[in-house]
């Protein structure tokens, strides 16, 4: 019987790089969910992120999610607009629509959501 010694890649096997080939970062940190502008925010972690959409995880409610939210994440002081792209029990894939810099608020709606950023 041939072995391959464990966490050796066997030749012609190709590594799952989907994730990097379209610019996700796996970073798990924290999140909000907001279903609208100054709505309280739904805590989740932010598994995977990249420019175009992001996959979250959290204690969530799928017949309560509407397909167009708000996820804040809380470090960068950024609000993204977002569709829900698939559900998986706790794991959600949102698409990007826009992103909003919280830090630098300029509408009163945002400036609601940038008050969830504080304190972190």
């Amino acid at each position: 019987m041939n072995k391959t010694p464990f966490g050796k890649a066997r030749p012609g096997v190709q590594a799952n790089t989907a994730h990097h080939e379209h610019g996700f970062r796996r970073n798990h940190d924290a999140g909000k969910l907001a279903f609208g502008y100054g709505t309280e925010g739904i805590d989740c972690t932010i598994v995977d992120i990249s420019e175009f959409g992001a996959h979250v995880v959290g204690h969530l409610e799928q017949s309560t999610i509407p397909r167009g939210l708000f996820l804040i994440h809380l470090r960068n002081k950024i609000a993204y607009e977002c569709e829900v792209s698939w559900i998986d029990d706790d794991r959600l894939g949102l698409k990007f629509i826009r992103q909003h810099d919280l830090a630098n608020p300029t509408t009163p709606e945002m400036k609601a959501m940038s008050e969830q950023c504080s304190g972190h």
